[in-house]
């Protein structure tokens, strides 16, 4: 069962092709998930109460059109699949013809949050969520390719405006730190169209991350690879897959 709500695409939500923005999308997709997820009475209240959490593990997005600035959009979200302590949650955005604009897979872990250890779903998820464990969609995802050189680097201190209510670093902004090591011509030239994001690690304030990027060669598509480390430790992979405008 879908749950749906329309977003207006504000002044603030677009880049400079007057197009919303992959982390305007991200943030509408974290928002009709926390608000699903309130409206079933699992929402931030319910995570304290049981000591219960979700971890956003991966996600697969393809944009057919980036809605643009002033435009109204209905994003959608549903459950998909519950199984152990893993769950698949659906996303689309379609225009107001009910045209899809843009589909989005995303893979979430439950576990405690005190531990950081992974838990077995609660029943009463199921039964929130409507989850029929007799018809649910698994959903699939693009493998990630590792770096194989690295054309640019750069550090980022962690601010307290990147921390969430997890009292981690939120998750929009691995994308912008992956994103931030794009070329310009890239993004005055082409189009982003497909995101693929592992997360592996969790990181938190103070702490100064690198980004790195492995840029494909230019053509009609182009193909960048990404990963974002702390120290040793490996805290996200990134894959972006663009096409070329046609002007």
């Amino acid at each position: 069962m879908f749950y749906n709500r329309d977003y207006f695409i504000h002044y603030y939500d677009s880049d400079l092709k007057k197009r919303a923005t992959i982390q305007s999308l991200l943030r509408f997709f974290e928002d009709i998930a926390i608000l699903h997820s309130e409206y079933v009475k699992l929402g931030i209240d319910y995570y304290f109460q049981h000591n219960v959490g979700w971890v956003l593990y991966k996600w697969d997005i393809k944009i057919a059109r980036y809605p643009e600035f002033k435009e109204t959009v209905r994003v959608r979200t549903t459950a998909s699949y519950l199984k152990g302590f893993q769950a698949f949650r659906y996303f689309d955005i379609l225009d107001l013809k009910g045209e899809h604009l843009v589909t989005a897979n995303s893979m979430w872990l439950f576990i405690n949050p005190v531990t950081r250890k992974p838990m077995n779903i609660t029943e009463d998820i199921f039964k929130g969520y409507d989850v029929d464990k007799n018809k649910m969609t698994e959903l699939e995802f693009g493998k990630i390719e590792s770096l194989k050189k690295i054309d640019a680097q750069k550090d980022f201190d962690i601010r307290y405006i990147d921390i969430d209510t997890n009292n981690h670093v939120n998750n929009i902004r691995y994308v912008d730190w992956a994103l931030e090591l794009i070329p310009i011509n890239i993004i005055h030239e082409y189009t982003l169209k497909r995101l693929l994001v592992n997360y592996k690690k969790e990181t938190s304030y103070g702490k100064i991350i690198a980004s790195s990027i492995d840029i494909g060669d230019e053509g009609e598509n182009l193909k960048c690879i990404h990963q974002i480390t702390s120290g040793e430790t490996l805290l996200c992979l990134v894959e972006t897959s663009w096409e070329k405008e046609n002007k």
